[in-house]
C-alpha cells in the first residue's frame, strides 16, 4: 500500500513538473514590441519584425518606416504613452534603461536587455532576439549573411606598419573620443587603421588636448554633427598635428559610425575608403627631401 502511494505521489509530482514546463513554454513570443534605442531598432527591422514594432526612441531615425511610428522618449520614458500602447515586450541595449525596469514589470510589461558592445556581439544579439521573438531561423541568416558581408567589408585584416592613425572625436565639450575595446575601435581595426588611444577606465573617456596632441593622429574623425570642423584647427597646439597639416580633418555620420548595428558594415566600407587617402607619418617622412 505505501509502495502504491509513494509510486502515485511521485507520478503527481511529475505530472506537476511536465504541466508547469510546458506552461512555460506555451508563453507566445511578442507581437507588440517597443524598442528604446536607435541601434535594436535598425536590428529587429533588418531581422524582418518591423510589422511587431508599436513604439520606439526619440532618436530613432531608420529605417525610414519608423517616422510613422509613435515616440515613447529618449532617456527619460513617457510611461504613460507606453502603457497607452499596450506592449507585450519592451526591449534595451546595455542597460540604458535600467531604473525603469522594476516600474514596467510592476505594470505587467516585460523588458528584455541585450548586450552589444563589441562589434562581433551584433550577430550574436541578432541571434537572441530571433530566439525571443519565436523565430530563431531569422537570427541564424542573419548571423550567416554578417559573416559574409564582414568578410568582403574588411578584405585583408591585417594592419600594415604604416597604418594611419586615427583620433576619433564623439563629442567637443568637454574633448571625447572613442578609445579601444569598442565597437568603433572594432570598426576601425576592420577597416585597417590605428586608434591613438587606450582605453583606460572608461571605454569612451574625456580628454585634455595634451593626449591627442602627444597622440599626433593622421586622421581626425568627428563622430557627431558639426557645422564648422575647421575649429578643431584651430584648438590651441593642435596646428602641428600631421592631420591638421595635411588637411586631415573628416565628419562622418554618427548615425552609421555610433551606432553598434547592421549598417556597420557600411561604416567599414566607407572608413576604408578614407582611410586608403590618409597620408601617413611614413609617407609624409619618405616624401619629405
Amino acid at each position: 500500500m505505501r509502495f502504491v502511494l509513494t509510486s502515485t505521489l511521485t507520478m503527481f509530482f511529475l505530472l506537476v513538473a511536465f504541466a508547469t514546463c510546458s506552461a512555460e513554454k506555451a508563453v507566445p513570443p511578442p507581437h507588440r514590441i517597443i524598442s528604446l534605442m536607435p541601434s535594436l531598432t535598425e536590428l529587429v527591422f533588418a531581422l524582418g519584425f518591423g510589422k511587431r514594432v508599436v513604439g520606439v526612441s526619440d532618436y530613432c531615425n531608420y529605417p525610414p518606416e519608423v517616422a510613422s511610428i509613435p515616440r515613447v522618449g529618449g532617456m527619460e520614458l513617457n510611461l504613460e504613452r507606453i502603457v497607452g500602447l499596450q506592449p507585450d515586450l519592451i526591449i534595451d541595449l546595455d542597460e540604458a534603461h535600467a531604473r525603469y525596469a522594476n516600474t514596467l514589470r510592476g505594470l505587467g510589461i516585460p523588458m528584455q536587455n541585450y548586450k552589444e558592445r563589441r562589434l562581433d556581439e551584433i550577430a550574436s544579439t541578432a541571434v537572441a532576439i530571433s530566439r525571443d521573438f519565436g523565430e530563431s531561423a531569422s537570427g541564424e541568416a542573419f548571423a550567416n549573411s554578417w559573416s559574409l558581408g564582414m568578410a568582403s567589408a574588411t578584405g585583408c585584416d591585417i594592419v600594415s606598419k604604416n597604418a594611419c592613425r586615427v583620433y576619433i572625436e564623439v563629442w567637443d565639450s568637454p574633448l571625447q573620443a572613442a578609445g579601444r575595446e569598442t565597437f568603433i575601435d572594432d570598426i576601425l581595426k576592420a577597416a585597417g587603421g590605428v586608434n591613438i588611444i587606450e582605453t583606460g577606465k572608461t571605454t569612451f573617456p574625456l580628454l585634455d588636448a595634451e593626449t591627442v596632441i602627444n597622440g599626433n593622429p593622421d586622421l581626425i574623425l568627428l563622430a557627431y554633427p558639426s557645422k564648422d570642423p575647421g575649429a578643431v584647427a584651430r584648438r590651441t597646439g593642435w596646428e602641428n598635428l600631421h592631420a591638421v597639416r595635411n588637411g586631415g580633418i573628416r565628419v562622418i555620420d554618427p548615425d552609421i559610425f555610433t551606432r553598434p548595428g547592421p549598417r556597420c558594415l557600411k561604416a567599414i566600407r566607407e572608413l576604408k575608403r578614407l582611410l586608403a587617402t590618409c597620408p601617413t607619418h611614413e609617407d609624409i617622412a619618405s616624401s619629405t627631401p
